[in-house]
Order: C-alpha cells, then sequence, then structure tokens
C-alpha cells in the first residue's frame, strides 16, 4: 500500500475550473462577484458524489484565502449604440450581467438610455431561464433597474402545468421585437450549459427568421452562420 508522498504522487492533479465573473468593475476595488451553481447528485448504485469546486467555495467562510488567475473572455462590451440580444438561462447569466451592468453605466453617464431607439421601444432583449421563480430567479430583483433601456423575458421551465417553457420557446414568442434587434445590427450573446440549449437558440433564431422576415430555411440559416463568423453571434457555453 502507498503512503505519505508515494500515496499523494498517484492522485491524479485537480483540473482547474474556471468561472464567469457576473458583475462589472466597479468603483469598488477588490471586489468579484461568482455565480456558481453547487453540484450534488446520487448515481444509480446509491453513490453521492459532489462538485469539487462547488463544494469548496460553498463550504469556505468569510475571510477565507481562495487563490485564482484571470482570463480574457470572450464577451467584452460592444458601443451602446450597438443593440444586444442575450440568451443566457440558469448560470449562464453570470458573464452577460456583468455586460449589462456594465452597458447600464454607460448609459447612465451619458444619458443615451432617454431617448433614441429605447424611447422609440427597441429595447435591448434578455432572455433568461429557470425552473422555478421561488427559488431559481437568481438575482430577481435587479433586472427591473434596467427596464428603461432592456426588456428582460423570462422562462420558468417547471412553473406551468401543461408544459415545460424554455428560453428557445420565449424567443420565438418575441420573434418581432428580435427581427426588429437584429435588422437594426444586433448582436446575440448565448451563454450556458453546451448541450443542448445552444442549438435549440438557434433553431428558434432560425424560426423567427421565417416566421417574420418571410426568409427561406436555408436563408436564415445562413444568415446567422454568417453572424457567427463574423463574431456576431458569441456562444460561451460549458459543461
Amino acid at each position: 500500500p502507498l503512503a505519505g508522498a508515494g500515496a499523494i504522487g498517484a492522485c491524479a492533479e485537480a483540473l482547474q475550473r474556471q468561472h464567469r465573473q457576473d458583475a462589472a468593475p466597479t468603483d469598488e476595488q477588490g471586489m468579484l462577484d461568482l455565480c456558481v451553481a453547487i453540484v450534488q447528485f446520487t448515481t444509480r448504485t446509491g453513490r453521492e458524489g459532489k462538485g469539487l469546486c462547488s463544494t469548496f467555495l460553498q463550504r469556505a467562510e468569510i475571510g477565507d484565502p481562495i487563490r485564482c488567475s484571470f482570463e480574457k473572455g470572450t464577451l467584452a462590451p460592444r458601443p451602446a449604440n450597438v443593440p444586444l440580444i442575450l440568451v443566457c438561462p440558469g448560470t449562464g447569466l453570470s458573464p452577460c450581467r456583468a455586460l449589462v451592468q456594465d452597458r447600464h453605466l454607460e448609459l447612465s453617464r451619458s444619458g443615451a438610455m432617454k431617448g433614441g431607439r429605447f424611447q422609440a421601444g427597441l429595447k435591448d432583449l434578455m432572455f433568461l431561464g429557470f425552473r422555478h421563480r421561488e427559488g431559481d430567479f437568481l438575482y430577481g430583483d435587479e433586472w427591473s433597474t434596467f427596464e428603461p433601456w432592456l426588456s428582460v423575458r423570462i422562462a420558468f421551465s417547471r412553473d406551468h402545468e401543461d408544459r415545460k417553457v424554455y428560453v428557445q420557446d420565449v424567443i420565438e414568442e418575441n420573434g418581432a421585437h428580435v427581427c426588429g434587434l437584429l435588422d437594426a445590427g444586433a448582436q446575440i450573446f448565448v451563454c450556458g450549459r453546451a448541450h443542448p440549449m445552444p442549438a435549440q437558440v438557434f433553431d428558434a433564431f432560425v424560426e423567427v427568421l421565417q416566421v417574420h422576415r418571410g426568409l427561406t430555411l436555408e436563408s436564415a440559416t445562413n444568415r446567422l452562420r454568417e453572424m457567427q463568423r463574423t463574431q456576431q453571434y458569441i456562444c460561451d457555453t460549458w459543461g
């Protein structure tokens, strides 16, 4: 049997865990917000499992040191005149929340949220998705702050007795608004679990372009693929 250093050397090295910062930089130096889902599960054989990093953070106490490093993300802030369509179910809202806060700060300083396309009703769009309003609605009391320039549409998938509602369903329900933003040069950010949500969201955008702009399946798909190629449609997904 191995003991001491030999036992430690036989263990696999823990992989780094990446988390998206979910708050924009402010004047409050040294502050960092994270939105982390606690991973707990039971296998078919009855074995209980816990996420290594999420459990570590859950058990950490105020004042405990945590070593981390920073990497440049893919969702850099866009100029305020570029409309945004944000699709971020669950903890996918983390990077999008930072974008929203950054834009709100910029618009507040410039006074731009009081006129232009916002006054005309063409606000930016954010699609959030949670299982239940009670218990799952992350930052629920915060989103109304951005109402002058941001329309937040929410899918609570388990709060309907007759069906499940997901972000792709709410995208289709707001198809006219989506197409209006796309016509105005909007950029799309999709954040969250890597499967199957991004493909379902892509299909929803194809659907609204067919319904509200009369495009064929091929033309709608090609338009969105071109947006992806030119980095106007970005997916930041994980898992």
